[in-house]
């Protein structure tokens, strides 16, 4: 009982955790989830550096009998931080992230220039200065490309997924399109619409709702006024920033008025970003009108002795029809005269 009690409360935590209040949260753990590779990863140049570099201090600021200490015992100081390997690898850890002082908070970078000279003193600085900006800024870089990639990816499957779902994609649809009927006075199609959302659905409701065409400017008023219409467009991952040319975009024949079948081949096709096979399909259908014109225009050059053939001809024909007629006109004139007299 007390673990069905704790999956409740996990259940309950989990549900609050959906809020858009929490959403920045989930986007930092996705992040951390995402670049985790990354800094696995990124420990081995990093502890292979400093592992090379405390051999080489350990050697050479480390305690050695050969060596005399100085009269200030900053000899001796050195050695507490550089007596063996692991210790020499903790602090150039230290040093590495800022906090490069001895126990007193003397730089240790004094007591190496009092002890070794400026030589070692600039050696090591120049590692520190290799540590931090160069493989910290790297495996940083890294890191953070891997966040912004899996941060990436986490939001195309989303949106794969909200593409993919016909519920979504008609409960939103039928909100649009009952604002649309609403704001052009059809109330009996707004009941019909109804009915259809319930279930109960007829042939003869199909065809009446397949009949319907809305004018443009209801349309335009609908998708800058309406809220619960621009809400629908959003949850189906359409831009309403150019509302202004969404009812061109519908209109392909442009006679003013958007069917329902137009709205539904629209919107669809209006659904997420962008993407590079809709560039591709258009570039592709324009060279093949391209081709087809050019083929027209060089059948017409190539016949172009032809075409003016059998405009003579036609011409021809045109007077020969022409004589023919006014003769036949002028008989029967003359033999309107001849009765007459």
């Amino acid at each position: 009982i007390l673990r069905l009690v704790r999956l409740v409360r996990f259940a309950r935590i989990m549900r609050l955790m959906r809020w858009p209040f929490f959403q920045d949260l989930i986007d930092m753990i996705q992040g951390l989830l995402g670049g985790s590779s990354t800094l696995a990863w990124s420990l081995i140049p990093f502890l292979l550096a400093i592992y090379m570099a405390s051999l080489v201090f350990r050697d050479s600021l480390g305690p050695d009998p050969r060596q005399a200490q100085t009269e200030d015992g900053s000899g001796r100081t050195l050695e507490k931080y550089f007596k063996s390997v692991p210790r020499a690898m903790l602090t150039i850890f230290r040093c590495s992230f800022g906090d490069c002082s001895t126990e007193q908070g003397t730089p240790i970078f004094e007591h190496v220039v009092g002890s070794y000279g400026w030589f070692w003193s600039f050696f090591l600085c120049a590692f520190l200065f290799l540590m931090v900006v160069g493989i910290s800024n790297v495996i940083g870089a890294i890191f953070l490309q891997s966040v912004l990639a899996s941060g990436a990816s986490l939001e195309q499957r989303k949106r794969d997924a909200r593409l993919d779902c016909e519920v979504r994609w008609a409960t939103n649809f039928m909100i649009f399109l009952r604002a649309l009927l609403t704001r052009s006075q059809m109330s009996d199609l707004v009941e019909v619409l109804d009915k259809m959302i319930v279930g109960s659905m007829t042939e003869d409701m199909l065809e009446q709702m397949s009949d319907v065409e809305v004018s443009r400017d209801v349309f335009n008023k609908v998708v800058q006024e309406d809220e619960d219409a621009i809400d629908a467009l959003k949850r189906l991952d359409i831009c309403t920033q150019d509302s202004r040319h969404l009812a061109d975009l519908l209109d392909p024949d442009n006679n003013g008025k958007i069917g329902i079948l137009e709205l539904v081949d629209g919107l669809k096709r209006l659904r997420g970003h962008p993407r590079r096979y809709d560039v591709v399909a258009v570039d592709l259908m324009v060279r093949c009108v391209q081709e087809k014109l050019d083929d027209i225009w060089r059948w017409m050059m190539e016949n172009n002795g032809v075409l003016a053939e059998l405009t003579a001809v036609q011409s021809g024909w045109t007077k020969a029809v022409d004589a023919q007629t006014s003769q036949v006109q002028r008989s029967r004139s003359w033999g309107s005269e001849s009765d007459v007299q």
